[in-house]
């Protein structure tokens, strides 16, 4: 029975960009991810600015990476999949996978979500990132708990 338990708590959950939430604090922003078929959820702080590359990829479909983008396709390298694995030094760490045999990379998520977005990634993690994440809005702000209930949506 333990090895069940133990074969169940590591397996990878499929999660979406569900939405962002702008201005909590000064210069910081939150993506909310959501639980592909249920309705967990958890934060990733992230700065204004991937905050706004975001925004606008998902409004105007805007390809702000498109060199990026052009460099990886003629390498064909284009990023699968994006797994939430770790935090490091308060921030989360993602491991991303390709669609070749390079292999994966590892990278802060604050760094590299709307790119990974842009690239129609599949973004991962174990159950224990929600429970891990479901206490990460400090006090001071909570009275903004409602921001995170109306997010600015994303398709």
């Amino acid at each position: 029975m333990t090895k069940i338990m133990k074969k169940k708590k590591n397996q990878w959950i499929e999660v979406i960009p569900y939405g962002i939430v702008g201005g909590m604090i000064p210069s910081a922003s939150t993506m909310l991810f959501k639980r592909k078929n249920g309705e967990d959820r958890f934060v990733v702080w992230f700065s204004e600015l991937q905050s706004r590359i975001a925004i606008e990829q998902n409004l105007n479909k805007e390809k702000v990476f498109s060199f990026a983008q052009k460099i990886l396709k003629a390498s064909d390298c284009i990023p699968k999949c994006c797994f939430f694995v770790r935090k490091e030094q308060g921030r989360d760490v993602v491991r991303l996978s390709f669609n070749n045999s390079l292999k994966p990379l590892e990278f802060y998520a604050d760094e590299v979500i709307s790119f990974c977005m842009l690239n129609n990634c599949r973004f991962f993690c174990v159950s224990e990132f929600f429970q891990e994440h479901s206490g990460e809005i400090p006090k001071r702000f909570r009275k903004h708990s409602l921001l995170s209930k109306t997010p600015m949506y994303l398709n």
